[in-house]
């Protein structure tokens, strides 16, 4: 509930600076009547009755310290509340976002003499009591300023003090007004004028609030700064005047008269609280007119709200809705919570009709306070019907005034005033499409004078075609507001509209110079890609001036971007003799971030239009591994001054990353006594063997230890670094054991055409190839090799050494079978002819392996042999005379037995049966299902004949597969 503080307890300080000493501060002759007024106001008895003494006044005071003084006085001597008026200049300090209030000596320039609100503010906040504290502030407060605060607070933020009110005459961005030929300025008149005037049917006691309202909407018709105000604690509940209303002459309030002092004679006032039906019945009497109005008027003023709905009812039924019209049209006099009740009664009685015809009545025919009261009161209520009849409310009050711009805006203000944005906003939006442009744009001007900037973006995106004819200036300050207020879609339509009417070069330069200017985004406008070349270059052009350099630059590059490279060289080379060559340069250094293939194209350009230096530039500008790789070979030594720049090691590292062509032609520019040991990255080290001369000889020197990738086969392979052969003998003479081993490895398992290509590289490939490749890989080599090549010669000796004798026979089998018969000599090492055996040969190498032990003529006789014949082994006891014996022959084993029993095993045959040892003497011949066990008593001989059946087995089976 408010309350009116006690006059005896409290303290008041008003404070006015009409004349300033600065030229720049403009002299406000009306503030001296404003403080007179306002301390009148105060210690008027019928309003507050504050002692005169206890209301300080102070005029023009020239120092600080004696306003401070006097309100430190005020603070201590009062125990209840205490008032603090400050009418004057006023402005934010740029570097510290701190209102100053400004006194007799202060200026922009000389703060110092000014008063500090900050002080004002620590004083006050920092007593508990006086428990209320009530701050009028009437000054300027600079737009330009309060930009630079976060979020762009209103200058009641500035100024909050907790457990305080605070009223100031403008919002953060409206300077606050005075208009010399009036008595006080424009805030201070308005609430004099409020407070003197009073609140008909109001409260006996005004809250500042409700005051700040009357001062709101009487300051928006007037189309002048809309007051702010702000409230911590309980500061807005406190009452500081008598409502005047109640104690002012009664002549001025037609209203009341109308209510009160109708002028009924006594058989109206009984028809006046008469039932409904009687009411109905009288009405219908003949009578005059006149009286018949007081009837009606007094019914609709003084009758209960369900009494008024009864009666409505009754007119209704019998006909009589002129009647029933013109009593509401005198309800709509009530306060508003009477109207919200009367509402409600129609409501509930199912005359919804009528319900809609008293909110519109009331809308079109009440003042924009009384409006905004009763839209208030149905937004409280919070049911639906309230909300329905808010709705109509809202629409018809401003849809009845669309035709009288200072009405619209006076009655939009109000009603935003109220805490009904969204309703409000969306009922404009509804509405604007009926009005002229220009209508809707002195809507949303007066709304965005008023703080209401949300809907007033919203408004001006509606007439986007409307707002962009205004002066460059203005268009772009509104479009920075869309984005403040988040209308970013609406802020970019309307720029796309801006930019569609600058398309001149210099109105485009002015353009862009604005919106850069504001911090505004500018994309649509900054889109250039259409221009042709001439108006590009002209429009670039007119930005210099400006100093828009480095955006004029970005533009540029941006807008040739998909353009053919040479629009760039032509760009370049007009921008030189337009006299800004250091922007020409400046164009080259930003094509560094271009596509590479497009940088290509321009350094052929300018070598083209015989600009070799700016080749050079662009090339030290965008100089990378992937530059060096597509420039062609023409056009590599445009690099070479980039590459002098550069350091050994860096060149070396670069020469690793490009491909091989390129990168022998950057290694090929390192000095010939480069240290060896920065070689050593394989790409490097094969690039150098591939140069040849001393760098090849310095890196040769070197002992081994490159750790050789897998993919160093293919460049060798590839030709690029010379003969494939000798670049493969140099990386495995240069390679670390590990990594050499590898790619003998894998050298083998490459295509045939590959290997027969390597085998000259040297012994280390002869021997990977035939040591490790299959008979069949061997076998083709050697089909590929010329029988007359001298590599086939050294080959077949390293296929002989490395060959395991079975291997050996069967490639010496097939060669012969294939009619190689010089490959094949070689290999074997004599002539191949039908006494040569592979069989026995093998078997010689096997046996060839022990002691030899020929046999006696004794062995050969009971082996059925004749005395004479050559045998290879004999395998028998040491000691035995008729033990069991095995010979060996070049074609056959012959098993003799104790009892002198022949086995005789042919080699060709041994070769396919299996054979295993059951015994170190026993060797157990498996064929066909049947077991025949060989027994001799001699070390290891089922071993013997073991290894002799694997050796003619390999070999049969290696001839098989390669036939």
């Amino acid at each position: 509930m408010a309350r009116q503080p006690d006059p005896e307890a409290s303290r008041a300080v008003i404070v006015g600076v009409s004349s300033y000493d600065t030229p720049a501060m403009t002299p406000l002759p009306t503030v001296a009547n404003n403080t007179e007024q306002m301390a009148a106001l105060l210690t008027d008895p019928r309003m507050w009755g504050l002692s005169e003494k206890h209301c300080t006044v102070l005029n023009n005071p020239r120092h600080p310290g004696k306003v401070l003084d006097a309100l430190i006085t005020a603070v201590e001597e009062a125990t209840d509340a205490v008032v603090f008026y400050f009418a004057g200049h006023g402005w934010v300090q740029p570097d510290s976002d701190d209102l100053f209030l400004a006194l007799p000596k202060s200026g922009r320039h000389r703060w110092w003499h000014a008063l500090p609100y900050q002080d004002i503010r620590r004083i006050l906040s920092e007593v508990t009591r006086p428990a209320t504290k009530i701050v009028l502030l009437d000054c300027c407060y600079s737009g330009a300023a309060i930009n630079k605060m976060a979020g762009e607070s209103e200058i009641g933020d500035q100024v909050a003090i907790h457990g305080t009110y605070v009223m100031t005459a403008t919002s953060g961005t409206i300077r606050a007004t005075f208009r010399p030929e009036a008595d006080l300025t424009d805030f201070t008149g308005a609430f004099i004028e409020a407070a003197r005037s009073g609140i008909p049917d109001g409260p006996s006691l005004v809250g500042l609030p409700l005051l700040h309202n009357q001062v709101r909407d009487k300051l928006a018709r007037l189309n002048r700064p809309i007051p702010q105000q702000r409230m911590t604690g309980q500061g807005g509940e406190v009452a500081l005047l008598h409502n005047a209303y109640y104690f002012n002459d009664r002549d001025v309030h037609a209203a009341d008269l109308i209510r009160r002092e109708i002028g009924l004679t006594p058989r109206e006032r009984e028809v006046v609280v008469a039932p409904p039906t009687q009411v109905c019945a009288a009405l219908r009497e003949p009578h005059d007119e006149a009286a018949a109005d007081r009837i009606r008027q007094a019914i609709g003023l003084t009758r209960a709200e369900q009494g008024v709905a009864a009666v409505v009812e009754q007119l209704t039924g019998a006909r009589m809705v002129e009647y029933a019209r013109a009593v509401l049209l005198a309800a709509i006099q009530r306060p508003p919570d009477s109207v919200v009740i009367l509402l409600s009664a129609l409501q509930k009685t199912d005359q919804l009709r009528w319900a809609d015809h008293l909110v519109s009545t009331y809308a079109r025919n009440r003042e924009p306070f009384w409006v905004g009261a009763l839209a208030q009161r149905l937004h409280v209520e919070g049911d639906a019907e309230a909300h329905r009849s808010l709705n109509g409310l809202i629409e018809e009050a401003l849809l009845s005034r669309a035709g009288d711009a200072g009405d619209l805006h006076a009655m939009t203000v109000t009603l935003l005033g109220r805490d009904l944005g969204k309703r409000v906003e969306e009922t404009l939006w509804r509405i604007q499409a009926g009005l002229p442009g220009s209508r809707v744009e002195g809507l949303a001007d007066a709304l965005r004078a008023a703080g209401h900037e949300t809907v007033a973006y919203r408004l001006y995106g509606s007439i986007a075609d409307l707002v962009a004819d205004r002066p460059v200036t203005a268009t772009v300050r509104l479009i920075a507001g869309m984005h403040r207020t988040g209308r970013d879609q609406d802020a970019h339509d309307l720029l796309v509209r801006l930019a569609g009417r600058h398309q001149e070069p210099q109105q485009r330069a002015q353009l862009l110079d604005v919106l850069w200017g504001a911090q505004v985004p500018a994309g649509p406008a900054e889109d250039l890609t259409h221009f042709d070349e001439d108006t590009l270059l002209a429009t670039v052009l007119a930005l210099y001036p400006l100093g828009r350099y480095r955006r004029g630059r970005q533009l540029m590059v941006a807008a040739l971007a998909d353009r053919d490279p040479q629009a760039t060289v032509r760009f370049a080379l007009a921008l030189q003799r337009a006299g800004y060559p250091v922007e020409s340069q400046g164009l080259v250094e930003q094509l560094r971030g271009d596509p590479t293939h497009r940088i290509v194209a321009v350094v052929a350009g300018f070598v083209a239009a015989g600009k070799p230096e700016y080749a050079e530039r662009l090339v030290r500008e965008a100089f990378t591994a992937e530059l060096l790789t597509e420039l062609p070979a023409e056009l590599r030594r445009y690099a070479e001054p980039a590459l002098g720049e550069k350091a050994v090691p860096e060149r070396v590292e670069l020469a690793a990353a490009l491909p091989p062509e390129a990168g022998m032609w950057l290694l090929a520019t390192l000095p010939d006594d480069v240290d060896a040991t920065l070689l050593h990255d394989p790409r490097v080290a094969l690039g150098v063997l591939g140069l040849g001369g001393a760098r090849r000889e310095r890196l040769m020197a070197l002992p081994p230890g490159i750790r050789w990738p897998l993919t160093v086969i293919e460049d060798a392979l590839s030709g690029r670094f010379g003969h494939p052969g000798a670049r493969l003998a140099d990386v495995l003479a240069l390679a670390e054991p590990s990594s050499e081993r590898m790619l003998v490895e894998s050298v083998i398992r490459r295509p045939v055409a590959d290997i027969v290509a390597l085998i000259p590289a040297g012994r280390r490939i002869l021997d990977a190839v035939a040591g490790g490749a299959d008979p069949r890989t061997q076998l083709e080599i050697l089909r590929h090799l010329d029988e007359d090549d001298p590599a086939a010669a050294g080959y077949l000796k390293r296929l002989r050494a490395t060959l395991a004798e079975p291997r050996c026979c069967a490639l010496v089998t097939t060669l012969h079978q294939a009619g190689l018969e010089r490959h094949a000599a070689t290999l074997l090492g004599r002539r191949v002819d039908a006494a040569w055996r592979p069989e026995a040969q093998i078997v010689a190498g096997v046996l060839s392996d022990l002691p030899p032990q020929p046999p006696s003529a004794r062995h050969l006789i009971r082996a059925g042999l004749p005395p004479r014949a050559t045998a290879l082994h004999v395998a028998r006891p040491a000691i035995a005379i008729r033990a069991a014996f095995a010979v060996f022959t070049d074609t056959e084993l012959i098993h003799v037995s104790r009892d002198g029993t022949r086995v005789r095993v042919p080699y060709r045959r041994l070769a396919t049966v299996t054979v295993r040892a059951v015994s170190r003497t026993t060797a157990r011949l498996t064929a066909d299902g049947e077991n025949h066990d060989l027994r001799v008593r001699a070390d290891e001989f089922a071993r013997l004949v073991v290894r002799i059946h694997e050796n003619l087995h390999t070999f049969r089976r290696t001839v098989d597969d390669l036939v």
